[in-house]
């Protein structure tokens, strides 16, 4: 039985007309009594009976919220699994008497969350049994923001700690959540029924009837609207909610049939800003579809989305807009690529390949923009080409399509244009150049591929006297000039392409180029660039680098100063004289040791010279 202090502090407690301090100095009492051990729940239940059964609305909840702040309280309060049977069949039927709801959720809250629910033999178990009373008894869309989130809760929390009682209400659990969660408003409420929406999905397998309705559910809600309170450290994210929403949307490729429809629905509705997040939440999505998959074609849930998929790329990347939206949507269409890549990573055979869910994509993408990179409007073949090398960085089986269909068409362009029309077929060339080398750099060995080499020694073949031609011919434009200097950097960066005769020969030109002195006024970008080309090819072309650049640049020193303050370097950059940009070669090309032991003395001597040069004979 109650004490007489804890009868008092009951009675003080279910008071409603006591004051609020009244009424925490009376569940202080109660609480520091369980946790010492001196009373038990069970008793207090027993003593509540006629606070429980009161006519007084606010009686019985005060009632019934007293159980649910003992069960908060103390949440290693010990309970049999007797009696959390007893109080779990006792607070649902509570359900009943609507003005205590809100304190009968609160009880189960804490019910659930901090006491094992034992589950009995037969299929009313603690667990089911709450969650059909939910269902069967709230109307949640109806119930305060509060009540709500903790309804979503306690859902999740059951679903995550009974999996297989959830599945014996199988198709019920389900049909709950979508009438449970539908509509939510509140922020605070929605990263809690997304999760619950992807806990149903990961634990109860027949959710798959009900796909639609849960993807529609969940999917209103895209793009996210609401703005976050920077204020409030304790408010919402927007981007929390985003990410959440595309975690569930994405977490089973059984939304794979109305979320593609979705994205591309919502690209062709929407502004520019809007698209974007809409292609990003497409290729996030279609990753995480693919590794599900099992990478198989047949049975893969976007084998006939892709041609939609392409097509809304397509509309978007091959129509004027602006450059920053072009390059991020053409981002994320590399993403797809990359994300279609994933099971060929570690197999080299192309017969595998050319079955894969990759291929599939990519053919309908080659086809079209192989077609347009004749097109007499060079803006489209340009883009057209773009998107294409875009693809080819993304993956070796990707680069080794790409570069087999398209790049015979960017060569022909090229050797086809001239200073005056070479603008767009320059880039067409580099793109694809600089595409084999991203490929070679992000691969595991040193080594290229034998089948990409194949399909690059033609394209070799042919460029490569034009690009020497143009090198040694100053008279081309700086456009011409500057897209032969991609050309060599790009086949000499690829080990196992060019010949050592070949390799030396285009180390020796750039060289040639970085030391030749043009004229006043005229520009230096050729040998900046030189420069650049040779510093990015000394990973693969050190030896050669070493032994062809390197001398010569220390001959560069040679020059009398008196002849070097005659060439004016003068531009807008205010170039320095040649010994100084011999200096900055060889600083960032030559290994440190080289040039202290080789420089200082030299340097010293050419300060103490007379004649102010150095002799490097000495």
């Amino acid at each position: 039985e109650l004490s007489k202090e804890q009868r008092e502090a009951l009675n003080n407690f279910v008071d409603p007309n006591r004051s609020q301090d009244e009424h925490n100095a009376a569940l202080h009492v109660l609480i520091e009594d369980v946790r010492s051990g001196t009373l038990v729940l069970e008793i207090i239940v027993r003593n509540l009976g006629e606070s429980l059964t009161s006519m007084d609305d606010l009686v019985r909840s005060r009632g019934v919220s007293l159980i649910g702040e003992v069960l908060t309280r103390v949440p290693t309060l010990s309970l049999s699994p007797q009696n959390a049977s007893t109080f779990a069949q006792f607070l649902t039927a509570r359900l009943l008497d609507f003005p205590t709801v809100p304190n009968v959720i609160d009880a189960i809250h804490a019910l659930v969350h901090h006491h094992t629910l034992h589950c009995q033999d037969g299929t009313d178990t603690n667990p089911d049994f709450i969650v059909r009373a939910l269902f069967n008894e709230l109307h949640v869309p109806s119930l305060r923001q509060s009540i709500r989130k903790q309804v979503y809760e306690i859902l999740e929390k059951l679903l995550n700690q009974y999996p297989e009682n959830m599945q014996v209400i199988g198709r019920d659990f389900v049909v709950g959540v979508i009438q449970a969660v539908d509509m939510e408003k509140d922020p605070r409420n929605l990263m809690i029924s997304f999760n619950l929406v992807k806990s149903t999905v990961t634990y109860i397998p027949v959710f798959i009837e009900f796909a639609e309705e849960l993807f529609e559910v969940v999917s209103c809600y895209f793009p996210i609207s609401i703005r976050s309170d920077s204020t409030d450290p304790d408010a919402v994210r927007k981007e929390d909610l985003q990410e959440s929403l595309l975690d569930v949307i994405s977490c089973t490729s059984g939304f794979a049939k109305f979320s593609i429809p979705f994205f591309l629905d919502k690209i062709n509705e929407v502004a520019p800003p809007e698209k974007l997040e809409a292609f990003h939440a497409l290729a996030f999505s279609i990753e995480r579809y693919h590794k599900e998959s099992k990478y198989n074609i047949h049975s893969h849930p976007l084998q006939h989305e892709f041609g939609a998929i392409w097509s809304i790329y397509r509309s978007e990347l091959t129509s004027p807009a602006d450059s920053e939206y072009h390059q991020e949507c053409l981002g994320t269409l590399a993403m797809i690529v990359k994300a279609l890549s994933f099971d060929l990573v570690h197999t080299s055979d192309d017969e595998t390949a050319n079955k894969s869910v990759l291929d599939h994509f990519l053919t309908p993408i080659i086809r079209d923009c192989v077609h347009q990179m004749t097109a007499p409007d060079m803006n489209l073949a340009s883009r057209s080409a773009l998107i294409l090398a875009s693809c080819a960085r993304q993956s070796l089986h990707a680069c080794r399509r790409v570069i087999g269909a398209s790049s015979p068409i960017a060569v022909q362009a090229f050797l086809a244009s001239d200073d005056s029309t070479s603008l767009q077929a320059n880039r067409m060339v580099n793109w694809f150049t600089k595409a084999a080398v991203a490929v070679f750099e992000a691969g595991s060995s040193n080594k290229v591929d034998k089948v990409l080499l194949q399909k690059l020694q033609p394209i070799k073949n042919k460029l490569l006297p034009e690009f020497k031609s143009i090198m040694n011919n100053s008279s081309h434009s700086s456009l011409r000039r500057a897209s032969a200097i991609d050309g060599i950097q790009a086949f000499a960066g690829l080990p196992g392409l060019l010949e050592s005769t070949e390799e030396t020969e285009l180390i020796s030109l750039l060289t040639e180029v970085l030391l030749q002195q043009p004229p006043p006024g005229v520009d230096r970008s050729a040998q900046r660039q030189s420069l650049d080309a040779l510093v990015v090819l000394q990973k693969q072309q050190a030896e050669i680098i070493e032994n062809e650049t390197i001398p010569l640049l220390f001959n560069q020193l040679n020059v009398p100063k008196d002849q070097a303050d005659e060439e004016d370097w003068s531009d807008e950059e205010d170039e320095p004289e040649i010994p100084s940009y011999a200096l900055q070669a060889l600083l960032v090309l030559s290994k440190p040791q080289t040039v202290y032991i080789q420089l200082v003395t030299k340097l010293l001597d050419h300060i103490a010279s007379p004649e102010g040069q150095i002799d490097l004979s000495k």
